[in-house]
């Protein structure tokens, strides 16, 4: 703005010296004007006397003379008229500059008011720029009037005018000025004052905006407890794998006696059944009392491994029953498996195809689940749909150990007396 303001001065200033040079050159005009009438008036005498010209011709001449003499006349008032208007627009201009200039240095403790006076600046722009236009008429029109008298009468309204575009211009600009300051002191009366309090907060807010809060349904409390669901349940299927390496999945003697199917296979089904009752029993007691992870629901916790027990014993026992010392060795390739895809140590949905699919239909999977849902309070209905799968996997097993039974009450001569394999 002091920039801008100096460069109007500047421009004023100029302005009024050409409308002094104007009054000069008018002036001279007239002067001109005056001494072509006293030539006329020493060459009209002789030609009058010679009778070369009447009087009412000289007499004409004259007036004519006057005639133009008038406007030229009345044209020197209006130009210093104008001119002395001009000098006090560069007057008021000089005084707006060094206003400007005062302001400007004083401006740099209200740099936060300046978006609010960016609109005040501009109009003082498009003042400034009017007055330069202005300026440039007037150049113009005093150029104009120095080329001949006889468009001296155009260019003195011309440069009427430019004295009221330049006086228009002033008054933008005197509103614009207006404006800015009106707007500094809005921007200083809007400067926060913050107490110490309010600045630590307000960093504090702009430094962390987000807060993370989290919601756990269910907590397990230890690493080990956490661990317990997968562990629990993989001791229940070792615990069933031992016991076929010690006991037969049927009964021979119920066989050749002709016992019916199904009887032969609940018959070599209870015992490893009720000896795995009672290793779930040990292992409870153990997990609830020596280390102390004591569940939520501690009697579903026990009969939902009473059920798994019974489940692994039954899947196992119908592989060795089909497949003999291969389903032995199938059994233990089961538990591996199961050690990955059962999701105990780690979320099985990260796990690669084929092995997500195997987590769907292999029984420790649903042991697990149900187990974590009973030892740290979650959804009881996830733990009825997983007894429902346990069940399910249950009577399958116990199914194909009856279809086996009964297959096998036919007695071959391979069974009779099998070869001797070295």
């Amino acid at each position: 703005l002091a920039v801008g303001a100096g460069e109007v001065a500047g421009g004023a200033a100029e302005a009024a010296h050409v409308g002094r040079e104007a009054v000069t050159t008018t002036r001279e005009a007239v002067a001109a004007l005056d001494t072509a009438r006293t030539d006329l008036e020493a060459a009209l005498g002789p030609l009058v006397a010679e009778g070369r010209l009447t009087e009412a011709e000289a007499a004409e001449i004259r007036a004519l003379l006057e005639d133009s003499r008038a406007p030229v006349a009345s044209l020197v008032t209006q130009v210093e008229d104008a001119s002395g208007r001009l000098d006090e627009l560069s007057d008021g201009a000089a005084q707006v500059a060094t206003g400007a200039r005062e302001l400007a240095d004083a401006s740099p403790a209200l740099t936060q008011g300046i978006a609010t006076a960016a609109q005040g600046g501009q109009e003082v722009a498009a003042g400034a720029a009017e007055v330069s236009s202005g300026a440039a008429t007037l150049a113009r029109d005093l150029c104009t009037l120095a080329a001949g008298t006889t468009q001296v009468s155009d260019g003195a309204a011309r440069l009427a005018s430019s004295s009221v575009t330049l006086r228009d211009g002033t008054s933008e600009l005197g509103s614009g000025v207006t404006q800015l300051r009106e707007g500094l002191q809005q921007g200083l009366t809007r400067i926060p004052d913050l107490d110490p309090d309010t600045e630590r907060e307000t960093a504090r807010t702009i430094g962390n905006p987000v807060e993370v809060v989290s919601d756990t349904m269910a907590r397990a409390g230890t690493y080990g407890a956490g661990l317990a669901p997968f562990f629990m349940s993989l001791a229940t299927w070792i615990g069933a794998y031992m016991l076929f390496l010690l006991v037969r999945g049927l009964s021979s003697r119920a066989l050749s006696a002709g016992a019916p199917a199904a009887w032969a296979a609940l018959g070599g089904w209870i015992p490893p059944a009720l000896i795995g009752v009672g290793q779930v029993v040990v292992m409870f007691s153990l997990v609830a009392f020596a280390l102390d992870i004591r569940p939520v629901h501690p009697i579903g916790t026990l009969l939902l491994l009473l059920l798994a027990s019974a489940t692994f014993v039954a899947v196992l026992q119908a592989l060795n029953v089909w497949l003999g010392t291969v389903g032995q060795f199938l059994g233990l390739v089961l538990m591996l498996v199961q050690l990955v895809t059962a999701g105990g140590t780690f979320p099985w949905q990260t796990i690669p195809e084929p092995l997500r699919s195997l987590h769907r239909v292999l029984p420790m999977s649903y042991t697990v689940e149900g187990l974590r849902q009973t030892l740290y309070g979650g959804d009881l209905g996830t733990v009825a749909r997983d007894v429902a799968v346990l069940v399910a996997v249950l009577v399958v097993a116990l199914g194909a150990t009856t279809y086996a039974a009964y297959r096998q009450r036919v007695w071959s001569p391979a069974r009779l007396q099998p070869e001797l394999v070295l």
